[in-house]
């Protein structure tokens, strides 16, 4: 008997798991255009042809995926999601036509999530949706990675969404000078070309979430190398915003990113190797001074050693006509290095030919005693002018 209630407890269950799941699927299937119903539209769809007459609040998303430093080319590369949408009461009267379809009758004007679907570049092509003419300031290439679409709503919200694309920027903006503690702000400066009539907005949930991001410095964006420390979206309209190479421009949609080096690599990999290179070269002065082969073989060997290094950081950094933490940092060490040898060879030499073993004691001992001290004091001085300047 128990047996029995059991197998009849089974059979329950399943029935009213189904009755869930084909419910959930009769409402998917409620909640999308088909895919016929969508060419009919399409076919009617004529935006494109239609002049622009009165301003357009767009609403824009910027979803960065990842963002590449090219400091030799001095370019930044990002791989981002574009978003713009705007409401169109001609979407809703082009949906009355089609209101003895349930769906379209029952979602007419409401902010539901029914929609139809297009390919953008498509629809673009064949003149069905308005042109915004969108483009960026400073913008070398660009590849796209994915189908881009745009979605028409039942509400009369128009979304196009622009995915996958990558963009290569020039920036000659980029300061070295506090290398390998430096900061820069990137630039992306997207407009429209079509004058007078098109003005960027950010919607209120998009400002709340970009506050939140900057709160907790967490911008969900990869940026190898290089620290996020704020992101903000500025917008500006105003007629005759500028006229530049014929074009009328009015409104502007800048994004500021603020990132930061990740020091600390190059700090453990270059930093303490070369100040240590420095501290090996300077211990020449607490071998005896009758060793004169050991003393200058040590010289040379921490010389040739700082060559190295900056055979290796000669890669990372363009050239240009100032110079550098990193830059100071390494020639200070030449110096120190150079003149570690340079003293050695002083030092033997009044002690063998002139036989003036007191000044010879004298110089040593002041080099034991004070060069590695000096040498970090001038180096943190130089550290301090360049935060300063």
């Amino acid at each position: 008997m128990k047996k029995n209630y059991k197998n009849i407890f089974l059979i329950i269950i399943f029935f009213l798991f189904n009755s869930v799941s084909f419910s959930d699927e009769d409402k998917k299937i409620r909640e999308n255009i088909s895919i016929d119903l969508c060419n009919k539209i399409y076919a009617k769809l004529n935006f494109g042809n239609e002049n622009y007459n009165e301003k357009i609040n767009v609403y824009h998303k910027l979803k960065i995926d990842s963002i590449f430093i090219d400091e030799i080319n001095d370019t930044f590369n990002i791989l981002a999601d574009r978003h713009f949408t705007y409401k169109d009461y001609s979407v809703l009267n082009l949906f009355e036509e089609f209101t003895e379809y349930k769906i379209i009758e029952q979602n007419l004007g409401k902010e539901e999530d029914i929609y139809c679907k297009y390919d953008l570049d498509k629809a673009l092509t064949d003149r069905k949706i308005k042109d915004f003419q969108f483009f960026f300031d400073n913008l070398n290439e660009t590849e796209s990675y994915a189908s881009n679409w745009i979605k028409i709503y039942t509400s009369g919200w128009v979304y196009y969404s622009y995915y996958d694309e990558l963009y290569k920027f020039s920036n000659n903006e980029l300061n070295f000078k506090k290398f390998p503690f430096d900061q820069h702000e990137l630039k992306i400066v997207q407009y429209s070309d079509v004058p007078n009539y098109i003005e960027f907005k950010i919607s209120n949930s998009a400002k709340e979430r970009l506050i939140l991001n900057n709160k907790n410095k967490d911008f969900g964006i990869s940026s190898p190398g290089w620290k996020i420390n704020f992101l903000n979206y500025d917008t500006e309209y105003k007629r005759t915003f500028w006229k530049e190479d014929g074009k009328d421009l009015n409104s502007r949609i800048t994004t500021t990113i603020n990132i930061e080096r990740n020091s600390f690599s190059y700090l453990i990999k270059f930093g303490l190797p070369i100040v240590f290179i420095v501290f090996i070269a300077l211990s020449v002065f607490w071998i005896d001074i009758k060793n004169i082969r050991t003393r200058v073989e040590l010289s040379i060997i921490s010389l040739l050693s700082l060559i190295a290094f900056n055979f290796v950081m000669s890669d990372k950094l363009p050239d240009y006509n100032y110079l550098t933490v990193y830059d100071s940092l390494t020639l200070i060490s030449y110096l120190f290095v150079g003149l570690s040898g340079l003293l050695t060879i002083y030092v033997n030499y009044s002690y063998v030919e002139k036989k003036d073993r007191k000044t010879s004691f004298i110089v040593d001992q002041r080099c034991r005693k004070f060069s590695f001290p000096v040498y970090l004091l001038i180096n943190l001085i130089l550290i301090l002018i360049f935060f300063t300047d």
